[in-house]
Formats: structure tokens, sequence, C-alpha cells
């Protein structure tokens, strides 16, 4: 017994050489000699030092909390419960941002909408009730009377004044603003090709020509404000491009459809509201 036990111990002391050298030329490269013991020891510190390691790792950097921290099934559901909400709700008011962006731009524009409303899906009673709003006779009655009553010049005290407003020119008003007629600016008559100047700083969400309007320039300010230049001779921005109060954005005209001589057609306008600029600007 003792003597396998000193043979066993005898061959894990037995060197062996380990050798790197050329195949062609067999110069050695580096050797080394290892026992079966010395091999071990050397095994069990790189196993040691690789378990440390791995130790810090998983404790103190963020890998922890995929590791360590037990996350449930319940709670995970929930989590993507909310996200899937909140997804569709984003959804939802982009398109409703979007649908007043379009209509607000086809009335600056004076471009004829369609608004009537047809309710296709209602939730969870999706199919069971269909409910189509057609325009008749009473329906537009009812409508211009609405319109003449509510777009009247409104200033509910906002956070700007008229002082804060550059005049985009400086004319003569040849025609004013009156809701019940649908003219929703102020004509501002000038001298032919005068810079058309930003009110306020903002940025360009339309530039470009309509048949009645000419070459129009719309601006997006805060205070959910928009101000509309038209009958323009020249454009001198494009949509996208951000402006300060007083640069030039355009050239006054005679463009469009519904023009007499050179003049600039401004509007003012908050929350699809149309505003008078003659009580927040003197041209």
């Amino acid at each position: 017994m003792f003597k396998k036990l000193s043979n066993i111990i005898r061959k894990w002391r037995e060197k062996y050489k380990l050798t790197y050298m050329n195949a062609d030329t067999f110069d050695v490269k580096w050797s080394i000699k290892l026992s079966f013991i010395n091999f071990l020891t050397l095994l069990v510190f790189l196993i040691f030092i690789i378990s440390i390691s791995t130790y810090f790792l998983l404790v103190y950097t963020p890998l922890k909390r995929f590791t360590f921290e037990s996350v449930s099934m319940y709670t995970l559901n929930d989590q993507q419960i909310k996200n899937s909400k909140a997804i569709v709700k984003a959804e939802k008011l982009l398109e409703q941002h979007e649908k007043y962006s379009e209509n607000l731009r086809k009335i600056l524009l004076d471009e004829p909408f369609d608004d009537t409303a047809t309710l296709r899906q209602i939730d969870t009673l999706e199919g069971a009730i269909q409910v189509d709003f057609e325009n008749s006779a009473a329906d537009s009655i009812l409508r211009n009377k609405i319109e003449s009553s509510l777009l009247e010049p409104k200033n509910e005290g906002g956070p700007f004044q008229a002082d804060f407003f550059m005049s985009p020119v400086s004319g003569t008003v040849s025609r004013s603003t009156n809701f019940q007629q649908k003219h929703y600016g102020v004509d501002i008559v000038t001298k032919a090709d005068e810079p058309v100047k930003a009110v306020l700083e903002g940025l360009v969400v339309f530039a470009g020509w309509t048949n009645r309007q000419g070459n129009v320039i719309i601006l997006q300010h805060q205070n959910n404000l928009i101000t509309a230049y038209k009958h323009c001779s020249v454009l001198m921005k494009a949509e996208g491009d951000f402006v300060q109060a007083g640069d030039p954005i355009g050239i006054v005209g005679t463009s469009g459809e519904l023009t007499d001589g050179p003049h600039l057609h401004f509007e003012i306008w908050q929350k699809g509201v149309p505003l008078n600029p003659q009580e927040f600007i003197s041209f």
C-alpha cells in the first residue's frame, strides 16, 4: 500500500519538458519543465483567479441585476402592458396632431377640407355601432352662425404682448380683419419688393405656392402661435428653417388670384383661433 503510494507521488514529481521549437530548423524558442504536481498547482491558481474575477464582475458591475436580482414574470408582463399602452397613446396623439396641423394648413391656405365625422369603431364595441354624421342644409346654417359668433378676435391675456411682435412690413392697412366675411388677417399696402420680416422667432412649417394666395410662408412660434404671410413675390426661407424675429423671409408682391396690387396679407392664429393683428402690431 505504502509502496504504491510512494510510486504515485514519485511519478507526480517527475519532470516533463514542454518545448516550443521551429519545425524546420529545430531551433528552440522556449521550453518549460513541469511535474504533474506543478501542473495541478498552476491549474488551481488559474481557477482561483478566474473565480475571483468573475465574482467581482458580477457583484460590482451592472451585470449584477441580470444575475442576482430576480424579476418575476408578472412584473415583466405588467411593464410590457404599460409600454404597449404608452405606445398606443403616443400614436393617437401623433395622429391627432397631424390631423390638426393638416386642417389648420388648409384653413390658412383657404383650401377646402372635409369635416364629416364618421364613427367606425368604438373600442370594445367594434362593429356594433355605425354612425355617420352627414352634412345637411341645417348643419351648414348652424355652422355659419357658430363661425360668425365665435370667430372673433381673442386676447385672453396670454404670455405674449403687443410689444413682443415686430411689424412684418411698414405700410398702410388697406383692409382690416373681418371674421364674419372670413377675412382672418390684415392687408398691408407697401412698396413692391419690400422685404417681409418674421414678427417672432419660429420654425417655417410651410413655404410654397397656392393659386389663390400666391407664395405663402407660415411660421410656427411658441405658445401655439402661428403667423402667415401671403402674396409674396419671392420666398427667402424653406420648410424646416428656423428664423429669428426681424429676419427677412420673403418679398412683397402680387402673386395669387386674390390680389390687385403689391401688398402683404398677414394673419395670426393661436390654438386654431384667428387673432386680430392690429391689436398686437402697429403697422
